[in-house]
């Protein structure tokens, strides 16, 4: 059975929190304003708000929500770890569990910290031009859902995204939002959530497959890897009356050729 230790899973939702979330939402700089703070989950605000709470007045720095963040995991993981002996480096598959079932937002960045930490090596790469991945992406994702991920509460279909040309290979959440014919100052066109893809959110969606065959779903798995700054994107805002449970949601990123390709498909929230 694989050891995963403690001090490991803490620097890993640490390291994701703060490469997959916090800089991106940042974007060219290392502070987070009160609208970046919007796209991010629930707990990343929270630990933003008792930044600003503890240092009136001053900015926010990535660094200054992760060390909140650490010290919220270091609170949570010590309340289920065994408090000493062998035991207390490592954390184990039911300790996991149970922070879940204390504090899901924070157990869900641990477990996905703990899946990242036990994942075999990644299959194969395959770079290729945006046409070249919208292509082949086409041909399959027909077969393909997306379901029980990012919080979804039903499977959706997926498709490929025609590969746009933007002024960046790695575009803030409002232009792509704008380039995938939203517009983010309404309900509907809001970015709700934008990060990047973490490699455990990849592998989740591809191991749920159930249509495609093995060979497909190791195509669509190298095609989303060879894309550079993978990102998600989830649009219309989460409760608002006027907005559907169901939200489009892009996976993409920049082809060889600098194009943003990728796959659309939505979650469901109620």
């Amino acid at each position: 059975m694989t050891k995963i230790r403690t001090a490991d899973v803490r620097a890993q939702v640490i390291t994701t929190a703060k490469n997959d979330e916090l800089s991106v939402a940042a974007g060219s700089n290392n502070l987070i304003s009160r609208t970046e703070q919007n796209v991010l989950a629930g707990d990343l605000k929270q630990a933003a708000d008792e930044v600003r709470r503890r240092e009136p007045g001053q900015t926010v720095s990535i660094d200054d929500v992760a060390n909140v963040l650490g010290e919220q995991l270091d609170a949570v993981i010590g309340a289920v770890n065994q408090s000493s002996g062998s035991g207390k480096a490592f954390l184990s598959k039911d300790e996991v569990k149970n922070i879940i079932a204390r504090e899901p937002l924070i157990g869900g960045r641990i477990q996905r910290a703990y899946d990242i930490l036990a994942m075999p090596a990644a299959p194969a790469v395959i770079a290729a031009t945006g046409a070249d991945v919208h292509a082949r992406l086409s041909a399959v994702l027909p077969k393909f859902t997306f379901d029980g991920l990012l919080g979804s509460e039903g499977g959706e279909a997926v498709s490929s995204m025609a590969p746009q040309k933007l002024s960046s290979t790695a575009p803030g959440a409002d232009e792509l939002a704008r380039a995938f014919g939203h517009n983010p100052g309404t309900d509907q066109g809001f970015v709700q959530r934008f990060k990047a893809a973490d490699p455990a959110l990849i592998k989740d969606f591809l191991e749920n497959q159930a249509g495609p065959s093995a060979a497909e779903i190791a195509l669509v798995g190298g095609l989303l890897r060879g894309l550079s700054d993978l990102r998600v994107l989830v649009i219309g805002k989460d409760g608002a009356p006027n907005v559907d449970a169901n939200h489009p949601t892009y996976i993409v990123g920049a082809a060889t050729d600098g194009m943003i390709v990728g796959l659309k498909t939505g979650v469901i929230w109620t």
